[in-house]
């Protein structure tokens, strides 16, 4: 399967943007982008938006189905194009999205190996989010027995001193 543009796009709803986090063209990483919600010319917009698959054979022409006009955000003009929403339950995370230069280079096929992956990146990310979720929890409550700790040995140290006096 012809990859040569391939990406997961997080929808950010605190700025109301789709974050174009982990984008690689020609085995390429590149820089972060956003792309307001708002911008209805936008395929990862409207896979998320209306919580669809996107399956372009020739960008030049099937664009109609889904946008006004072709804008690409970075790098060269795809021609064959999926999106596909990440979804967790009926909650849309954000879109796949894996591009061609090449026309026609997507099948149905093609698209059910982009849920399957889509269906695994959400399992991945939500792992992730646990984890620094779970990692954030017991810091907060080795920060607490620290403190517990601590506080029990002045606790310690002031009964041993009352000892003391007490003896005198």
């Amino acid at each position: 399967m012809d990859a040569t543009i391939f990406g997961v796009r997080m929808l950010n709803t605190e700025k109301n943007t789709v974050d174009y986090l982990y984008e690689y063209e020609r085995g390429e990483r590149l820089s972060s982008i956003e792309v307001s919600m708002d911008n209805s010319d936008n395929y990862s917009v409207w896979c998320i938006k209306n919580n669809q698959e996107i399956l372009i054979h020739d960008n030049e022409v099937d664009y109609k189905k889904y946008v006004s006009k072709v804008m690409v955000v970075g790098g060269d003009f795809p021609y064959s194009l999926i999106f596909y929403p990440l979804r967790k339950g009926d909650k849309v995370l954000g879109a796949i999205s894996v591009q061609s230069f090449e026309k026609n280079a997507y099948s149905d096929y093609h698209v059910n190996i982009v849920k399957t992956l889509a269906h695994y990146t959400v399992i991945a990310l939500e792992n992730a989010r646990n984890y620094e979720n779970m990692e954030a929890e017991v810091k907060a409550r080795t920060s607490e027995l620290i403190k517990q700790k601590e506080e029990v040995q002045r606790s310690y140290e002031n009964t041993k001193l009352l000892s003391e006096i007490g003896k005198e």
